[in-house]
């Protein structure tokens, strides 16, 4: 029987996430309690509701290590996606100074990639002309995929 989670809270809201119950319906329709687990992106920090059949055979094959419950490190749906040159990309969130033109929200693309044992870099060409670099945590692929070149 497959199942789909329903969130009841906002996990954005919770100061700890951790699991929390929600409503888990079957594919027949009836609501029954169950327990959602919670992820935390560790490039971005989003947190976020993890969809599972079976929370307590989850928790324990694939993190065995952790207390049944506990908020587990899985990249966001944002980060997941593989970046690379010549995709189009929006700016989500800053985590350093960047120029005023280089505004959550703007979209550009990504024209240079460098990297270091830590983690890479994008250089982007911002929709207006300039340029600015970002981690990966700061930018998303562009929902709305265009092909532009510099």
């Amino acid at each position: 029987m497959e199942y789909t989670i329903l969130l009841t809270s906002d996990a954005r809201n919770m100061r700890y996430p951790r699991a929390t119950w929600g409503r888990i319906y079957s594919s027949r329709g009836k609501a029954e309690g169950g327990i959602v687990p919670y992820s935390k992106c560790p490039q971005c920090g989003n947190v976020s509701h993890v969809n599972v059949s079976d929370p307590v055979a989850w928790y324990k094959e694939r993190y065995p290590e952790l207390p049944f419950m506990a908020l587990v490190a899985a990249p966001c749906f944002d980060c997941n996606a593989t970046l690379e040159i010549g995709d189009t990309i929006e700016i989500r969130r800053h985590f350093s100074e960047h120029a005023s033109w280089a505004s959550v929200g703007a979209t550009g693309i990504i024209y240079l990639i460098s990297s270091c044992e830590k983690g890479l870099i994008y250089a982007v060409n911002i929709d207006g002309g300039k340029d600015d670099s970002f981690v990966r945590g700061e930018i998303r692929k562009s929902r709305n995929q265009t092909v532009r070149r510099k």
